[in-house]
């Protein structure tokens, strides 16, 4: 086999190392996604965003791009476990202008050329482990920065799971106020013409015109608000031509009940939980590191070439050139550096610990909060639906004295109004509901709390 189909064969095999290293990284993160999850909302408007999300978020490209940068510091410091072999070619001209006297013998003045084609190696015998370790420790940073791009797979996919039901809830807010305002905008005119007519006073007209002013200024807010999320959409998605996004319809919105009770060891999943783990792991390792520097370091070193004064003799058998050995390294004095070093890793390992303590407390406070709000957003929105059943029947009944005349029309446009301000409420409460379980997804490290295959359902 010719050098050349070596050189072929090699370069092929590192590529193909490459490829399967970016697609290894390429499949955790098409499970820190997580699709199985956010199954449980039956939207596919939702579940295709996520899919785009994974291919185009520069946040997460980023991420990913972490991970494979890790994985070269690996091999970089592997490197350092393996033999050094290098080629220093020198080629020089070499005057001595002046004589030079050894003894009885006169060299006179002269010049000549040195040709020196040597390989050189060397090799630090790693006898107490130390060069292993480093490896151990820089492995370690790579588990943390996993976390890190799993952290951040959690925390857009929930962030923009959240700013996409919170789009479909200002969405109906604003059909629902344009509602409001159409009914508003009669009930000023009807206002207007009991006025005129002597039957309402004036300051029932300034108060109409107040309302309807007021119901304006929030269609304004509800616009702002509209193209403030969408913007902020189309920058998660990366897609800076996207200006209007298609969504599940409101009333397709399917609701899950949630565990009154979830178990606090579920947090050990949480990435952030994890990634201090990792690092007192790293520490703990870094800390065996600065133990071992104080101890002697073996080099095995050699050389292997040709030295020559000109090129017709490069090669000749007088002119190879060779050897090995053992050089023992000992730092005799290095003015404290070495024992503050392990000071300083003894001490970053205690931080390390309540680093953890810390995480543990956080998370757990996460968990209560989240379930707690879940809670408490699920029990509104049962108490609004209960209100809202109660006011749609009082709007039957308001209809019904319509028809035989009891009322008149301006009573019924405003128990009519006044219904669609509930649901208003409603849908705020519908949303919010929904925005919580997401928060408790992220608040568990992204774990599925819902059990396989349970259908969800209207509440």
């Amino acid at each position: 086999m010719t050098i050349k189909k070596c050189l072929i064969i090699l370069i092929n095999l590192i590529l193909l190392a490459g490829s399967v290293q970016a697609k290894t990284i390429e499949d955790k993160g098409i499970q820190y996604l997580n699709l199985e999850y956010w199954e449980n909302y039956n939207d596919e408007y939702l579940n295709k965003y996520l899919k785009d999300l994974y291919e185009n978020n520069q946040d997460l490209k980023i991420a990913k791009l972490n991970s494979l940068q890790s994985q070269d510091s690996i091999k970089m410091q592997f490197a350092n476990q393996l033999p050094y072999l290098g080629f220093q070619g020198r080629y020089m001209w070499e005057p001595h202008a002046a004589d030079q006297r050894f003894g009885d013998v006169l060299i006179p003045s002269y010049h000549q050329y040195n040709l020196l084609l040597p390989l050189a190696m060397s090799y630090e015998v790693d006898i107490w482990g130390k060069n292993y370790l480093k490896t151990k420790s820089v492995k370690m940073v790579d588990e943390i920065i996993r976390q890190d791009e799993r952290s951040a797979y959690i925390s857009i996919t929930s962030n923009f799971a959240g700013d996409y039901y919170n789009l479909i809830k200002i969405k109906q807010l604003l059909k629902n106020m344009r509602k409001i305002k159409e009914i508003e905008v009669d009930l000023v005119a009807k206002t207007e013409k009991k006025y005129a007519k002597g039957l309402a006073s004036i300051t029932e007209v300034l108060n109409e015109k107040q309302e309807l002013a007021k119901i304006e200024m929030d269609l304004n807010l509800l616009e702002k608000s509209l193209d403030l999320i969408n913007d902020e959409l189309m920058v998660q998605l990366g897609n800076r031509n996207l200006k209007e996004f298609d969504t599940i319809a409101y009333d397709d919105i399917k609701t899950f009940d949630i565990p009154e009770e979830i178990d606090s060891e579920r947090i050990q999943n949480r990435p952030d939980l994890k990634k201090t783990e990792f690092y007192i792991k790293k520490i703990g390792i870094d800390v065996k590191v600065a133990r071992r520097e104080f101890l002697p370091k073996f080099i095995l070193f050699g050389q292997f070439g040709f030295n020559a004064y000109s090129f017709s003799r490069l090669f000749a058998p007088n002119t190879l050139l060779s050897s090995i050995g053992v050089m023992p390294q000992v730092d005799l004095f290095t003015g404290g550096a070495k024992k503050a070093n392990l000071n300083l890793k003894k001490h970053e390992y205690k931080k390390a610990l309540e680093y953890y303590e810390k995480t543990i407390l956080t998370s757990l406070q996460e968990l209560n909060d989240a379930l707690v709000s879940a809670k408490t957003c699920k029990a509104n929105y049962e108490k609004d639906i209960e209100k809202i059943t109660i006011e749609h029947e009082k709007l039957r009944l308001k209809q019904r004295e319509l028809e035989i005349g009891s009322i008149s029309q301006f009573d019924e446009l405003v128990a009519e109004k006044y219904a669609l301000k509930l649901e208003q409420e409603l849908v705020n409460e519908k949303i919010n509901y929904i925005v919580s379980t997401i928060n408790l997804y992220k608040a568990l490290g992204g774990e599925n709390y819902l059990q396989t295959g349970e259908e969800t359902t209207d509440l």
